[in-house]
């Protein structure tokens, strides 16, 4: 699969490396795209998909309120 261009674009204007940057969703979708652009995939339990199915697709975290995140960086 090919990165996605958002993603690296987002990231190369924003100086960072795709390895260090961490990408929250709630679907599959999104933590495929995490993965496939060499991200730090995080799960989101309040959107749309339940964290099995976040895990199963690449999620290294799930996190149950935005300001557990800052513990993952």
């Amino acid at each position: 699969m090919q990165p996605p261009a958002g993603e690296i674009k987002i990231a190369g204007d924003l100086k960072v490396d795709p390895r260090e940057t961490i990408y929250a969703g709630d679907t599959a979708v999104d933590m495929k795209t995490d993965v496939c652009a060499g991200m730090f995939p995080v799960g989101v339990s309040w959107g749309y998909q339940p964290e099995d199915v976040l895990r199963k697709n690449g999620a290294q975290a799930v996190v149950a309120a935005p300001e557990q995140i800052l513990a993952l960086l």
